[in-house]
């Protein structure tokens, strides 16, 4: 093939390795931010084994220029996520794993590409563990340590401190038993949207233990920003909810119940926070401490 034909193939190659590269990167994109195409868990796995598979091709099948390709296959992932931590100085940590996917699967497949099939293979197995352990239980562990600053909800005991203001529908202030009653609060504020879909949650499991006297539950709201207590009333009533609501008009009493995200649910316990997490596992505590026989 003369110079020209050589020039004009490679033009054609690498203009469509550039095309594919943004067509992959724009895809896995939107697919981390819509539920509909699986979310950041999703994108997880699409861009690890895309990126892999596609790196231990171009090792295999183009030598010659493998440095330019996968050049052209990571630029788009390189600049946009490069480019946030240059100007903003931070990542978001929600998108932390998807986002490493990228450069680990095409690492692993850069790494792989020249051993032996019997390596290869043990290699591809080991990636589809880990990745679907990800998938399955990972992520969700890693979004439960962003959200409550723990893996599983129970946690060592944290003193609740006395200076916080609980008040409840009457604007009467509301003070927790000091015995072994495990006081559930449901956190939420006005502006939450994901709160709202908890709250048949807390409805259900209020209705299942109002016979016991040894679990409480509330939902609690926080004041935040423009909210106030009356809009958060009119919120509850007009769903019809029964649980009772308890209220803090200050947002510092939040923080003092070591409050990161919204919604968030606390299970109390002779004044001390023995769980931070998420509704689901409510139950799962309530069993464990076995409030009966306290």
């Amino acid at each position: 093939m003369s110079n020209n034909g050589k020039k004009t193939s490679n033009a054609i190659k690498y203009t469509l390795a550039t095309i594919l590269s943004i067509v992959l990167f724009v895809f896995t994109t939107f697919q981390g931010a819509y539920a509909i195409l699986g979310t950041h868990t999703g994108k997880l796995v699409t861009v690890f084994f895309l990126y892999f598979l596609l790196t231990t091709y171009i090792q295999l099948r183009h030598r010659s220029d493998r440095y330019i390709l996968l050049f052209i296959l990571l630029f788009p992932p390189l600049a946009l996520h490069g480019g946030v931590l240059l100007v903003e100085g931070y990542y978001p940590a929600l998108s932390i794993p998807s986002t490493l996917a990228y450069f680990v699967g095409t690492f692993l497949g850069w790494i792989i590409a020249y051993q032996s099939r019997k390596i290869q293979s043990v290699t591809f197995a080991f990636s589809i563990v880990i990745v679907g352990w990800m998938y399955f239980r990972g992520y969700d562990l890693y979004l439960h340590y962003l959200n409550y600053g723990n893996l599983y909800g129970s946690m060592t005991p944290i003193h609740v401190s006395k200076n916080i203001i609980y008040k409840n529908e009457q604007s009467k202030t509301v003070t927790f038993p000091n015995d072994h009653s495990l006081i559930v609060l449901d956190v939420w504020n006005n502006g939450c949207g994901i709160c709202y879909r908890e709250f048949p949650k807390l409805e259900k499991l209020y209705k299942n233990y109002a016979n016991r006297n040894d679990v409480k539950f509330y939902a609690l709201n926080v004041a935040l920003r423009e909210d106030d207590i009356a809009k958060a009333k009119e919120i509850t009533l007009a769903w019809d909810y029964t649980f009772p609501n308890l209220f803090l008009e200050r947002k510092e009493y939040a923080g003092a119940l070591g409050i990161q995200s919204y919604p968030t649910v606390l299970i109390i316990k002779n004044d001390s926070i023995v769980f931070k997490g998420d509704i689901d596992n409510v139950e799962r505590v309530i069993t464990k401490y076995n409030a009966t026989s306290f």
